[in-house]
């Protein structure tokens, strides 16, 4: 089976949920890159996936590379409820 490679947008607060599907070991998904608004998250995203994943301070760059499957958007805590409303 072909291996999910997963680009996240947002990857600090609830974006830290890409380590669940993280499995560098040749499981059966990757995350490959991440976009956040913040410089400091990103570095720690970076550190932690062990892969050398593409990292963008700009979704946008990230939207228009290519993945084989999915990629996950994590809004900050706040903002749902403010959506809501």
């Amino acid at each position: 089976m072909e291996q999910l490679r997963i680009g996240m947008i947002g990857v600090g607060g609830r974006g830290g949920l890409w380590h669940n599907w993280h499995r560098s070991d040749g499981g059966r998904s990757v995350v490959v890159a991440g976009a956040d608004v913040s410089a400091e998250q990103l570095a720690r995203f970076w550190a932690d996936n062990g892969c050398d994943p593409f990292t963008t301070l700009h979704y946008g760059e990230l939207v228009n590379r290519r993945f084989n499957r999915t990629k996950i958007t994590s809004a900050p805590t706040g903002t749902l409820g403010r959506l809501a409303n």
